[in-house]
């Protein structure tokens, strides 16, 4: 079921050919964890030390823009690429590869990416020793406990500056983006040598470091051995003579070789020579001055690992040979320095590809070898698809003979009841759900999957799951901790009828209401005491009327705060005064007889189980602690996240319709000959109608895959990863139309028949593009200001 497939380890990564790292924890928030202390932050990089299940880790969260830029400089092979050093660096305008070649060696170049390669290689060997331990990665929504207790450690060090710790994480991480997560990893927490304050360590402390360099230079040694370059050590990498950092560190296989001819076969021989190098200056030359400069003075180390200036000397009386004349390849110090000397181990001479057939052979993505089975996504994913549809035919099939006959839509709504009902219990509405907010949801593809298997079958019972989901994402993405427990508690109890909604719609439309000039929204707020007095009316907000009509478990409705409840001024940014204020059945209750009002439950072609509701809110009153957000531009931003990641599941639930009517058209033409001798699926006009349905069908579903891999995983930006979920709903809400009435044409009058079930899906698909925001009046709006946007790049979100 949902909940199984949900409940399984994230993915190994990068998902990529070589090492990789697997997950430490699904999600952090199924667990117990205190944050103890923030360690510092770095130009790529912030470190916390954090207790989880009673266990002391260092996790160290990597800065949200540099999981995109890859860092490839490899001086003085790319002197061009100066992108630390250079102010308001893009690469997007600013380097010369295309963004096409920057995508892929995303992969291979970025921080978060190296250091899970470099700790999947010491895995995979079973060399973990060389370098403090890393446990996996984490991957952390900011949620409300984990922003509070973050904050709550910054205020000691800000204790004097109350304002500048209430944004101090997202500042430190450069992450704006709630809906989207941060990326970390989870390694053994190792006390520092170095003296919190700066002030010289004690001559023990020396003695003790100065002993662990010999080892330290053998690991070193290793790493190399093992097919790792560091190509950015420093003496403040290392704890009590382990390493810890290996943000630049590059592990083959990789992009630049060895040995695919994109770099000269001597680079990677190279920037280990320079690792020594940057071993004898930063570590041996600076314990060897301290050694001198103690009081008494202390024994200096003596290990070598470079020798500047160094020559060859053949065995026999010839002349001093010097050479060869190659350049040190380095990460970010400019200036030109030979390699001497070849370093010990050649990295090229690593056999990546024997660990590779014996992971394969034994089933390994991460970890030692022989230790762990391997789950791909693509069976992850293929299980849940199979147990959505499993479950969609067995449970939801017969809803349909159970509201068919109905005369109203409203009695049709109620008859879908046992069948959501059936659906929450199965686990469906807690896959909706992040696993961060209490749910099992695993990523926002799998909610797709589990849309189109459902929309296959029926339509009206999965969209009171997806207005649900919809309805809960606001205060998921918004609410503080303590509205979430409050609110999210029945919806992730995994039982009851329990529906939420998302209240934005109204009867005059909206696709305009924070135009300038504008009237705004209808329904309008305004504060008395300690409550929002509430007027205006919604139309087609999902489940918003609850089963009996007296409204949603939680409805998020969406207000315009005005103070006398006209239109909003010409001079005022209606942004400005968007709130959103979260309405229970309880809130309803409360109030007077004909403050809540159900208009009318409007009749639908398609969709015809489904509940949209005329409903009207007079003198309602709602208490003031009942405020999702202030009012203001975040919560119009929390309105268009929820509604962005919904538009790609708009293209999924056309994916649905589409499967069905094809394999349907595709049932009767093999079996029907229509008077003639041969199948109709013969001719070769049927056969065109039925292609293009096909291929309508696969284009719209890797639309839809593409947006959600994306917002799973951060490719590309905001802007390409909105771009890709607005192609998701254009495309194929308007392509689920014509797919219907195509495989219409091909099965012929026929498919006018109610029974065949083609009328149904033909109307079911029409709202596809009006609804979730109609593609003519919002969704095509919105792409076109993204392409006005000075920032935007049209491949971003691609690959």
């Amino acid at each position: 079921m949902a909940s199984a497939a949900a409940a399984a380890l994230l993915p190994s990564l990068p998902n990529i050919q070589g090492p990789k790292l697997g997950a430490f924890l699904n999600d952090i928030e199924n667990h117990n964890y205190t944050i103890l202390e923030f360690l510092g932050a770095g130009a790529h990089s912030a470190v916390l030390r954090i207790n989880i299940d009673n266990v002391v880790y260092v996790v160290k969260f990597f800065i949200t823009p540099w999981l995109d830029v890859p860092t490839f400089e490899m001086y003085p092979l790319e002197e061009q690429y100066m992108k630390d050093q250079e102010q308001n660096y893009d690469p997007t305008k600013d380097d010369p590869q295309s963004q096409a070649v920057l995508d892929v060696l995303k992969d291979y170049t970025t921080p978060f990416y190296n250091e899970c390669r470099v700790y999947g290689r010491l895995k995979e060997l079973d060399r973990e020793n060389l370098a403090i331990k890393a446990h996996g990665y984490l991957r952390v929504y900011m949620t409300q406990n984990f922003l509070t207790q973050w904050r709550n450690v910054l205020a000691r060090d800000f204790a004097n500056q109350p304002q500048r710790r209430w944004y101090e994480p997202m500042r430190i991480l450069q992450h704006n983006n709630l809906a989207e997560p941060v990326y970390a990893i989870v390694k053994d927490w190792v006390q520092d040598h170095r003296n919190p304050d700066g002030s010289p360590v004690s001559n023990a402390v020396k003695k003790r470091q100065i002993k662990r360099i010999p080892k330290m230079l053998r690991d070193l040694h290793s790493l190399h051995k093992c097919g790792i370059v560091v190509r950015d050590l420093k003496e403040q990498q290392y704890y009590e003579g382990q390493i810890a950092d290996f943000s630049h560190a590059w592990t083959v296989p990789h992009y630049f070789g060895p040995g695919n001819d994109l770099r000269p076969a001597w680079v990677w021989k190279s920037m280990a020579a320079w690792d020594l190098h940057c071993f004898q200056e930063d570590i041996i030359d600076e314990w060897t001055n301290l050694a001198r400069g103690s009081r008494p003075t202390i024994k200096p180390p003596t290990v070598v690992a470079w020798r500047n200036g160094e020559t060859r000397y053949p065995l026999r009386g010839r002349a001093v040979v010097q050479g060869p004349k190659l350049p040190l390849v380095k990460y970010d110090i400019p200036g030109d320095y030979e390699m001497n000397y070849d370093p010990p181990f050649d990295q090229s001479e690593f056999n990546w590809k024997l660990i590779e057939k014996k992971k394969t052979a034994q089933g390994i993505v991460a970890g030692r070898i022989g230790k762990r089975p391997a789950v791909s996504n693509h069976t992850m994913h293929l299980k849940l698809s199979q147990d959505a549809a499993a479950f969609a035919q067995k449970v939801l099939g017969p809803a349909r003979d159970q509201y068919k006959n109905l005369t109203t839509q409203r009695e049709r709504f109620l008859a879908t009841k046992p069948f959501y009902e059936a659906s929450v219990q199965a686990g469906y509405l807690k896959a909706f759900i992040p696993a961060g907010a209490g749910g099992t949801g695993g990523s926002f593809l799998d909610m797709s999957l589990i849309v189109e298997e459902f929309y296959t079958v029926d339509s009206s019972v999965n969209m009171a799951l997806v207005g649900t989901a919809l309805g809960l994402m606001p205060l998921i993405l918004g609410g503080t901790e303590e509205q979430q427990k409050r609110f999210l508690k029945p919806f992730i109890s995994g039982d009851g009828d329990y529906v939420a909604s998302l209240a934005h719609s109204e009867p005059g439309g909206t696709a305009n209401y924070l135009e300038k000039g504008g009237k705004g929204l209808e329904v309008t707020a305004k504060k008395e005491g300690d409550y929002y007095i509430v007027n205006g009316e919604k139309l087609w907000t999902t489940n918003s009327a609850g089963w009996d009509g007296k409204g949603a478990e939680l409805t998020c409705l969406c207000a315009r705060y005005s103070e006398d409840g006209g239109p909003e001024s010409a001079d005022v940014d209606p942004r400005d005064n968007i709130m959103i204020l979260l309405v229970t059945r309880e809130i309803i209750e409360q109030n007077e007889a004909g403050a809540y009002t159900v208009l009318g439950e409007p009749e639908l072609m398609g969709h015809t189980a489904s509940s949209g509701p005329h409903t009207r809110y007079t003198n309602f009153r709602v208490p003031a602690d009942h405020l999702l957000c202030e009012k203001g531009n975040a919560t119009v931003s929390i309105i268009e996240m929820a509604f962005s990641f919904t538009a790609a599941l708009v293209g999924a639930m056309a994916c649905g319709i589409m499967r069905t009517a094809f394999e349907a058209a595709l049932k009767f033409s093999k079996e029907d000959n229509r008077g003639g001798s041969v199948p109709i699926i013969q001719r070769q006009s049927v056969a065109d109608l039925l292609i293009n349905c096909k291929i309508k069908a696969d284009t719209s579903r890797l639309l839809v895959r593409n947006a959600l891999d994306a917002f799973d995983k951060g490719r590309g930006d905001a802007i390409s990863r909105l771009e890709a979920c607005l192609q998701a709903k254009i495309y194929s809400g308007e392509a689920a139309v014509q797919a219907v009435w195509e495989v219409m044409q091909a099965v012929g009058m026929t498919s006018y028949l109610d029974e065949t079930g083609f009328g149904r899906l033909l109307k079911d698909a029409t709202v596809l593009s009006l609804f979730d925001g109609g593609n003519v009046g919002v969704r095509r709006r919105q792409y076109e200001k993204l392409l006005q946007s000075p920032d935007y790049s049209g491949w971003k979100a691609s690959f």
